[in-house]
């Protein structure tokens, strides 16, 4: 039942571009915060499962930073919430029940700005922030509400009556395939004008969605279909329904790459996507510069020069500069690896470990840390792998791997810490059978 439910769900995701839901979302669908945190796992480790995620720890931290910008200011701050990018080059976006988000790889590469990239994620918050899964309950016609109808159902049954579960999937995709397309305007256009006032009141630039939906309309016309607009329908409309906002203000060209011109052409470097670098003609004038224009920097110079040392050097300079940039700890920690200086790689294992704490990392993170841990805490490793094959999707083998760890286990301590990773680990694996 749980492979119908999983796939099922990741189908509708990766195939037909998350029609059914893309939309979609509240901030807690009446779930309670831990339902909602089980779904937000659920959701990662399934993605994970079919290699969907891009799972680099860079462009993540960025995305969860400027969502932070972004809650800070809305008049409704969304709770805890995941924004992952999807390992996709369709130029698509996502809201899902339970505060989760996704951002498809091909918006990094469509969109000219760094304000193009964030009106889209604003967009989709908004769709949480706005309730518009529960005002779509009063509207049961909408063939889009019986399919998210669906995935809860799905959920809600699949551990009571495994028939019910299927019924309720199959029955709701069926309903919605007919008119799938067909997503509320109103709703659209409210998300639209909602996320144009969330980026004026974070000072971005407010018609950055106007002209990102201009674009897209224009380029759909040509020979390339961009799934943004099959999901998130009128694309001309909403462009001209935002057209009365004045655009800000430039003062000209930039005279250093942003934020945004260092991860897209990291991410499309990374992808095999060519791409003009951000950095030609350019150098750092100090260390004051935004962390992330800095660290692109190093990186671009590190794939020239393969100096270790003077990369190594680099990133202390950065992270004494900008303490808690955590890329900055992550990369270093991946070169400290490399060199035999134990003392001071388990120094900058411990520091990491403890600033990520219990927060949601990508599995680059996760890998690293299981491998540090070897050298620097091996009474951690055990729990490290068991994260990893976890949130990997590969739920059982996570299971059964600690059931033997605990066996063998004669630190009443670690025993004890264990015993309740795998206790969670089985009860939300049970809940999602």
């Amino acid at each position: 039942m749980r492979n119908i439910i999983k796939n099922l769900f990741l189908a509708t995701l990766l195939i037909h571009g998350a029609p059914a839901f893309a939309d979609f979302g509240d901030r807690q669908i009446d779930w309670t915060a831990v339902e909602s945190e089980d779904f937000r796992d659920y959701a990662v480790r399934g993605l994970n499962g079919k290699n969907a995620l891009l799972n680099q720890f860079w462009p993540e931290y960025w995305v969860k930073q400027r969502f932070l910008d972004l809650n800070l200011r809305s008049p409704k701050p969304l709770d805890t919430a995941i924004i992952v990018n999807m390992n996709s080059l369709s130029v698509n976006a996502f809201a899902m029940p339970g505060n989760f988000i996704g951002l498809h790889l091909g918006l990094w590469e469509f969109a000219d700005t760094e304000d193009e990239f964030l009106s889209v994620l604003a967009h989709e918050m908004s769709h949480l922030t706005l309730d518009h899964f529960l005002r779509l309950t009063d509207n049961q016609s909408d063939q889009r509400w019986l399919a998210t109808t669906g995935i809860i159902l799905a959920i809600l049954f699949a551990q009571e009556n495994a028939d019910i579960a299927s019924a309720a999937w199959l029955g709701s995709m069926a309903a919605a395939s007919q008119n799938s397309r067909n997503f509320s305007q109103a709703m659209e256009l409210e998300a639209d004008q909602y996320g144009q006032e969330l980026m004026e009141g974070s000072e971005y630039d407010p018609t950055a969605a106007r002209s990102f939906f201009q674009r897209l309309s224009s380029a759909s016309l040509g020979s390339r279909s961009y799934e943004f607009l099959q999901t998130h329908p009128y694309g001309s409309t909403r462009a001209a329904r935002l057209d009365n906002q004045q655009p800000t203000e430039q003062s000209g060209q930039a005279s250093e790459p942003t934020a945004f011109d260092a991860l897209r052409y990291f991410i499309l470097q990374k992808k095999g996507v060519r791409t003009a670098s951000p950095y030609d003609g350019w150098q750092p004038e100090s260390l004051q510069t935004d962390p992330n224009v800095l660290f692109g920097w190093y990186e671009h110079e590190y794939s020239r020069t393969e100096d270790t040392t003077g990369h190594l050097n680099n990133l202390d300079n950065l992270i004494t500069a900008h303490r808690g940039f955590l890329p900055a700890y992550l990369r270093r920690l991946e070169l400290l690896e490399e060199t035999d200086d134990t003392a001071r790689l388990c120094d900058s294992y411990f520091e990491f470990r403890d600033l990520i704490n219990s927060d949601y990392v990508t599995l680059d993170v996760i890998s690293v840390m299981r491998e540090v841990s070897l050298h620097c805490q091996p009474n951690q490793h055990p729990e490290w792998y068991a994260q990893e094959l976890w949130q990997s999707g590969q739920e059982q083998r996570a299971i059964q791997f600690l059931r033997r760890v605990i066996q063998d286990e004669t630190s009443s301590n670690l025993l004890a810490r264990r015993r309740v990773m795998l206790t969670e680990m089985e009860r939300r694996y049970q809940r999602f059978r």
